[in-house]
């Protein structure tokens, strides 16, 4: 995919989601002047208007932790990660299966169902969360630690029925 400049083609799917989840999370302001990208090209890009040049997915890539090729969508390899990403990654699912363990022994029974249901959403938005940043990368004590925890979840929150459907 060879850039088309300024204002042709399309922004990557890729880029056009990590751009605005970026955007929602701070500012269009923080994320141009950490990337060191201008505001009206970042606002072209969370559109969806223009192909960016190789040198902007370069710099785009160093900002979300991820290859090129993985931007372009030529890849499923989300490609190198910077330890400490895979570190924090790994405590922040670490860290919600806890929570949920922990909330799931406080619910009253009336309110199991409920609760149950969110679960579920989350442990779908967790599913999609290692999946798009390879948990394969992360230590293997630390992974089985998680995967022990999302499996206590599975069994201790989710009933039997439901677990089929997540």
């Amino acid at each position: 995919m060879a850039p088309k400049g300024r204002g042709s083609g399309n922004t990557p799917a890729r880029v056009v989601d990590l751009v605005n989840d970026a955007i929602s999370k701070t500012s269009l302001r923080s994320v141009s002047k950490t990337t060191g990208l201008g505001l009206a090209a970042l606002s072209r890009y969370s559109k969806g208007i223009g192909e960016p040049a190789q040198s902007t997915l370069e710099k785009l890539g160093i900002y979300f932790g991820v290859s090129v090729a993985w931007l372009r969508g030529d890849t499923d390899d989300f490609g190198p990660m910077k330890p400490e990403r895979v570190g924090d990654l790994a405590g922040v699912v670490r860290q919600r299966m806890i929570d949920i363990l922990e909330i799931n022994a406080l619910i009253p029974d009336r309110c199991a169902a409920t609760f149950c249901i969110l679960v579920v959403y989350e442990m779908r938005q967790i599913k999609g969360i290692t999946k798009l940043f390879g948990m394969h990368n992360i230590e293997l004590e630390t992974l089985q630690e998680i995967m022990d925890l999302i499996r206590e979840v599975d069994t201790k929150v989710i009933p039997r029925e439901r677990r089929l459907q997540t």
